[in-house]
């Protein structure tokens, strides 16, 4: 824990602390200012942190989660469903086409049955990153590793297909992302017409990093769009409070838009929910527009608030990605213009990773 007490001077500051973590990944800056003795206005635009770190050619891969692909939805089979198995054990991740994908649509459909490998290494547009790792097969039967930005809606880096007559093949590729594919490195083994036993093994990833880590935080908040009616806002950790003393016929007209963040995965992998309450019975749109424009549109649902304090929750549709998105509360609605001077509360706002136990798919 840091205590210091430093200078704002009238115009642009620049506030330089110390900090040593103790246990704790994650670290909340708080700055006091009651002992400011007067009304100020202080506007904090970004924080940044540089931190002492292993510099040259160094090792990215921590630990990665395996994702297996079962696609075999609406279509014929000329026998046995398709079925796989995938595993993981060290630094090994083992896919097994036990039964392939054979249907009787035409076209290639390899891809239908795989597994992904999701590396969560975030790969910077312009520098240099090397990927290795080893292919091993049982049944010598073709397939393809993909090296993407995403898991679904991807942009590849590079394919590798593996098509020869040896059972273990090592490959060692260069990537530079650029500004259409740049994002999270994501495998992805794909054999679905033929049946495989294949196993990726020594995965790396490694980069030359220099020897300070340098981290930037661009600080935003909530806003309050109203159209001109009279709303206030006033937000806190993980939510806001919003006073509406007359509202507006249309739903945009009068909406609380979150900060933009950025997801990784498919947008159907979360789970988002909040605590909502309100001083009345009143209609609200929660949505999610994805990369400033609302086609596609992550979540888009009508609820009504009630006095007492609920929890929320929405399943997120299937886009995403690296996109840009915002949350956005809209309260414009004819049938709450009978109502004025209503306080809403909007609390503990969260995504999380979907359980499919209990989340279901």
């Amino acid at each position: 824990y840091v205590l210091e007490q430093l200078s704002l001077n009238v115009g642009e500051n620049t506030l330089v602390f110390k900090y040593r973590p103790n246990q704790s990944k994650s670290v909340t800056i708080s700055l006091l200012l009651g002992g400011l003795g007067e009304s100020v206005n202080c506007q904090f635009i970004k924080a940044e942190s540089e931190t002492l770190q292993q510099g040259g050619l160094t090792e990215l891969v921590n630990d990665y989660e395996i994702i297996s692909r079962l696609d075999k939805d609406g279509h014929d089979y000329s026998f046995e469903e398709p079925s796989i198995n995938c595993s993981k054990s060290g630094n090994s991740s083992t896919l097994e086409v036990i039964n392939p994908y054979v249907s009787s649509d035409e076209g290639n459909n390899i891809w239908r049955l795989g597994m992904f490998i999701n590396t969560n290494i975030y790969l910077e547009e312009g520098k240099e990153y090397i990927v290795s790792f080893n292919v091993e097969r049982e049944n010598v039967n073709e397939c393809e590793v993909s090296l993407q930005n995403n898991q679904f809606d991807e942009r590849k880096f590079h394919t590798c297909y593996v098509n020869n007559q040896e059972t273990l093949n090592q490959y060692q590729i260069s990537i530079i992302p650029t500004s259409e594919n740049v994002g999270r490195l994501w495998l992805y083994i794909q054999s679905g017409n033929a049946s495989n036993t294949i196993t990726i093994s020594n995965l790396s990833v490694k980069t030359e990093l220099d020897p300070i880590k340098v981290e930037t935080f661009n600080l935003t908040d909530f806003v309050n769009y109203n159209d001109g009616y009279n709303c206030s806002l006033e937000t806190f950790e993980g939510g806001f409070k919003y006073y509406i003393e007359s509202f507006a016929d249309v739903d945009y007209m009068q909406k609380v838009v979150s900060p933009t963040f950025k997801i990784n995965e498919s947008g159907n992998n979360f789970v988002i929910t909040f605590k909502a309450k309100a001083s009345k019975n009143i209609e609200l749109v929660f949505a999610s527009p994805v990369a400033d424009g609302w086609d596609p549109t992550w979540v888009w649902s009508k609820i009504t608030l009630s006095q007492e304090e609920s929890i929320y929750s929405f399943v997120g549709g299937n886009q995403v990605g690296e996109n840009g998105n915002q949350f956005v509360w809209q309260f414009g609605s004819t049938s709450n213009m009978k109502y004025s001077n209503v306080e809403i509360e909007i609390s503990d706002i969260k995504i999380s990773y979907k359980n499919r136990e209990y989340d279901g798919e």
